[in-house]
């Protein structure tokens, strides 16, 4: 568990698969993950019990939640794409709608780069954000995190083309 003014963040429990469930399953967030399909209940289910090891699957996850009451839950944050000879790995953000503009993502993202730095000994964290995502591109600069390049009508939305920004900070 890490913790910091407001948010801890805390591993995957298998109590987390219904809201784990209405996130990978809601189309709104297809396509920032990439998703076409539905993923199965099983399927998640075997996610959420899965072995949280990153140097085995080489992705973390974790819950973001209200500091004294791991129930009240705000979204989640992911490492992934871990690469531990290059001390590199992708960052991923996802706060509910109801927790947003209120300083969480910030906090928990500041929070993930401490683990990183402390734990992984990661170099650099990068992410992608598609240029109508006015809210991350905001966080990630805020964060720091420099952009290094723009892919032209790369994603395909509803039948509008947007361009995908790429971010990098070196920690």
């Amino acid at each position: 568990m890490i913790n910091k003014e407001n948010i801890k963040l805390r591993l995957i429990r298998s109590n987390d698969f219904e809201v784990i469930n209405s996130w990978e399953n809601n189309p709104i967030y297809w396509s920032i993950s990439g998703t076409q399909v539905p993923f199965s209940k099983d399927l998640i289910n075997a996610y959420v019990n899965d072995s949280q090891d990153i140097y085995k699957v080489k992705q973390v996850r974790f819950i973001i939640c209200d500091k004294t009451n791991d129930n009240e839950v705000h979204g989640s944050i992911d490492l992934f794409d871990f690469e531990p000879y290059h001390l590199r790995a992708g960052v991923g953000i996802l706060i509910n709608p109801n927790s947003r503009r209120k300083g969480i993502a910030e906090e928990a993202l500041r929070l993930l780069e401490t683990y990183a730095k402390a734990n992984l000994n990661l170099r650099n964290m990068h992410c992608s954000v598609l240029s109508d995502n006015e809210g991350s591109i905001k966080l990630f600069e805020k964060a720091g995190f420099k952009k290094i390049g723009t892919r032209l009508a790369w994603t395909n939305v509803n039948g509008t083309w947007l361009d995908e920004h790429m971010y990098q900070k070196e920690l």
